[in-house]
């Protein structure tokens, strides 16, 4: 049984459906939550840094329905599109990666 699963929200704040870019982990032998890293804000863009290039402040833009899944052995969450807060302010057609390894747990 895995530890941990990595969640990163996208359309609730209080109750009310908006676009978010929170990280979230869940511990699953005690059913803890833990924030790892994105905006306690609705609607917020990415910040993307230097391309190639991991930092600790490169976040995905607010988004719905991208795809994602997670890299076990490498410690990363990669996502894939969906529509919403980049940039551009539309449709997300980019693949960003976020390293656990970076973040502070």
């Amino acid at each position: 049984m895995r530890e941990y699963e990595y969640y990163f929200t996208n359309n609730t704040l209080n109750s009310v459906i908006d676009l978010l870019n929170d990280l979230w982990r869940y511990r699953m032998n005690d059913s803890t939550w833990t924030w790892i890293s994105g905006s306690n804000k609705a609607l917020e863009k990415g910040v993307y840094g230097e391309k190639g290039i991991a930092s600790t402040t490169n976040i995905p833009g607010a988004r719905t329905a991208p795809v994602g899944w997670f890299n076990s052995v490498r410690q990363e969450l990669w996502l894939f599109g969906g529509s919403g807060y980049d940039y551009r302010n539309s449709s997300q057609d980019s693949m960003r990666v976020v390293s656990l390894l970076f973040t502070q747990h």
